[in-house]
């Protein structure tokens, strides 16, 4: 539940601009004519004027509207009645005070400009329709109505509003947690934007969302700052720097941004009889209850939160009612105040699943795990957690597959920005050879004046020539070489990103693997034991669970941390199999375990198939030993057991009903040697029959070489 923007908002082409002279003195002059109009002309004045204040104030644009309506009801005169319900629908939807009533409005001037057969009016009326229909979490509908928008601007070859289009459907898409085909949507605009040739405003907003999204965000805000000077969408683009400028821990600059959106917000609407200072402010207090929350300003983070879900919830915009939710529900959780994060948890999972949005239900799950371990409500807990999990490893892999494709598409953008570099350079070039030219020329002409100079002007011409072209050329030959230089450093950046995703993927499938495995043994121990000794062992199992979410948040732990968790896997083990087999870690004293780094989780699939294929295919007790030596850079990992040996492990696994698939060990395997190839050292791992000196088997030893990584 990071703070983050969708790269489906990154161009809003029919939205917030700041209006220009031009746009005042066209609106001045429609207030002048307005009194001298009549019927149907000064409908249409009327119509003109709300869509002309629609960007500059959003309550002055609906009294115009209004009288429109009423003028136009009074002589029948329906085109002007249909764009006087498109501007109402308009000025309601950006107050956004009652999306209702903005649908009502869309769907009276839908079905007027159908009749009327204006393609235009009709086209607008769709549009606000399906953004109606979307605030309210109306997925199916709205997407509906977007693609047949889709339609008509492909009829009418209109290639703004088509790609603007695609940026409504993924960003919708995206809400509702379908990743998927959110991608899908960013392609088609992509391509389009291409068609384009990559605008200055689009590409500096477009970079800005993906290096936010992979988490560069410093070259975010610098792309940011860059296209908030076309003056062009500025209040997306403030809130996105806003973002990026929150995620790099930079708090006051983020609070600088919020403040002009504030600003900004209240010079296009005053509080009245139905909008409140709160519903006006709305928008920028719910993104500062972020800021507040990091600097552990809970109290103010809670008003902020609670005062902008009474406004959304009152204008019934369910998009936002479900951003605020979670993140109340923290701040409630973060307060110890599990009441009202229970009801707040509990609002969320009913609006999520009403409307299909995944990441919500998702978060809502995980929400709830952690507030009924706080009650210590185990049961119910450890419910919410699976389903948690479950969730997070399907969105888990979709937002991967996503997280490449917005790689590949910075690709592009960097590309189409070396071009444009380098147009610039063949221009700076042109300019220095007519420049040269024009020299030629004119010492050309005066050497034909004055014959007494011609030979040295001549000769003078020539050198200053030959002179121009060796620092042009040194000039180009130097721009080439550093464009190639950064073309190279791009390139390996980009794979290196592209290896820590792999990585990433690789991590999101183990983690719930173990946990899968590690629940269904409890499961089984529950249901064989007493309750007592159950919840006793489900309490240990809760701080092992803990210490995995923990972990898997980074790419590498301390080795004291991988070690803890090993311990708590194996005292489970034992316990399970009523201690059936011992254990004993042994770490080398020249191994420091707190400065040491290793991947989680890294041992125990190791630890696991000694267990399950070795010791507890025996008829007495075994042993099993983890020993952690230092050799030269490389850490040396072995786990030994006393077990069957491999041989007759593999005997038994033939005859047995069930065969046990070791999933968890051949992902262990691909993070190795992922881990080998990302830092270009040694690593494997070594699987050696120990036997007894009769022949019979003796155990299993393996041995695992990574590379040495301190902290």
């Amino acid at each position: 539940m990071a703070c983050k923007t969708s790269i489906f908002y990154a161009i809003c082409f029919v939205s917030i601009h700041i209006p220009g002279i031009a746009q005042r003195e066209e609106l001045d002059s429609l207030i002048k004519i307005l009194p001298d109009t009549k019927d149907s002309l000064r409908v249409q004045c009327l119509n003109n004027i709300a869509e002309q204040y629609s960007d500059i104030r959003y309550d002055t644009a609906y009294l115009y509207a209004i009288r429109a309506l009423d003028e136009g009801k009074k002589i029948n005169y329906k085109s002007g009645i249909a764009y006087a319900y498109s501007n109402l629908a308009s000025a309601v939807g950006r107050t956004g005070i009652n999306i209702p009533l903005m649908e009502r409005y869309s769907l009276m001037a839908v079905s007027m400009f159908e009749g009327l057969n204006d393609i235009n009016g009709y086209s607008q009326s769709v549009l606000w329709l399906a953004h109606a229909l979307w605030a309210q979490g109306k997925f199916d509908l709205a997407v509906d109505r977007f693609n047949e928008l889709l339609k008509l601007q492909r009829q009418r070859n209109d290639k703004d509003l088509e790609q603007a289009t695609h940026v409504w459907i993924g960003a919708l898409e995206e809400q509702r947690g379908n990743y998927a085909k959110s991608v899908e949507s960013l392609k088609n605009m992509l391509e389009i934007e291409k068609e384009k040739n990559f605008p200055d405003v689009n590409r500096y907003t477009l970079s800005g969302i993906i290096y936010n999204t992979v988490g560069d965000y410093e070259n975010a805000i610098k792309n940011f700052r860059l296209a908030i000077r076309a003056r062009y969408n500025v209040t997306y683009i403030l809130t996105s720097l806003g973002y990026a400028l929150y995620n790099a821990g930079k708090y006051d600059s983020a609070t600088i941004c919020f403040e002009k959106i504030r600003q900004d917000a209240s010079s296009k609407i005053s509080p009245n009889d139905s909008v409140s200072e709160n519903d006006i402010q709305r928008w920028p207090n719910s993104r500062m209850g972020e800021i507040y929350f990091a600097l552990n300003k809970l109290e103010d983070a809670e008003q902020s939160f609670t005062g902008a879900l009474a406004s959304f919830a009152k204008g019934r915009d369910v998009n936002q009612v479900m951003w605020v939710l979670p993140r109340l529900a923290k701040t409630y959780i973060k307060r110890k105040r599990y009441a009202q994060a229970l009801n707040t948890s509990n609002k969320l999972l009913n609006v999520a699943t009403q409307t299909g949005a995944r990441q919500y239900v998702r978060d809502a799950h995980y929400l709830l795990y952690q507030i009924m371990n706080a009650l210590h409500r185990n049961d119910v807990a450890y419910d919410h957690l699976k389903k948690y999990l479950g969730l997070k490893e399907i969105l888990d892999q979709e937002l991967m597959s996503k997280n490449i494709y917005l790689l590949e598409a910075s690709a592009e953008l960097n590309k189409a920005q070396s071009r444009i570099d380098l147009l610039n350079s063949e221009k700076t070039i042109q300019q220095q050879e007519i420049t040269i030219a024009h020299q030629q020329k004119k010492y050309f002409f005066i050497g034909s004046a004055l014959a007494i100079l011609v030979v040295l002007g001549l000769f003078r011409t020539i050198a200053l020539k030959r002179k121009n072209e060796r620092q042009l050329r040194k000039i180009t030959e130097k721009e080439l070489e550093t464009q190639r230089h950064e073309a190279a450093k791009t390139k390996a950046e980009l794979l290196h990103q592209a290896s820590e995703l792999e990585m990433q993927a690789l991590r999101a499938q183990m983690n719930p693997h173990f946990i899968f495995n590690s629940l269904n043994a409890i499961n089984r121990f529950i249901l064989q034991s007493n309750k007592q000794e159950a919840s006793q062992y489900l309490t240990k199992f809760s701080k092992l669970v803990r210490s995995i979410l923990q972990n898997s948040m980074a790419s590498s732990i301390d080795l004291e941390r991988e070690i803890e968790s090993l311990q708590l896997y194996l005292e489970l083990e034992a316990l399970r199999f009523n201690n059936k087999f011992s254990f004993n870690i042994v770490v080398a004293p020249n191994v420091d375990i707190t400065m040491v780094k290793v991947p989680p989780l890294l041992i125990q699939p190791f630890a696991e198939n000694a267990i399950w294929h070795g010791l507890m295919q025996k008829n007495e007790s075994g042993h099993l030993d983890v020993n952690i030596a230092q050799q030269d850079n490389h850490l040396i990992l072995r786990v030994t057991d006393d077990g069957v040996g491999r041989k007759k492990a593999s005997e038994i696994k033939s005859k047995s009903a069930t065969r046990h698939k070791s999933l968890g060990l051949k992902i262990t395997e691909d993070r190795i040697a992922m881990l080998a190839a990302s830092t270009m050292t040694e690593s494997f791992i070594t699987i050696n029959d120990l036997v007894h000196p009769d022949g019979s088997a003796a155990g299993t030893e393996v041995a695992i070489k990574i590379p040495l990584v301190y902290d």
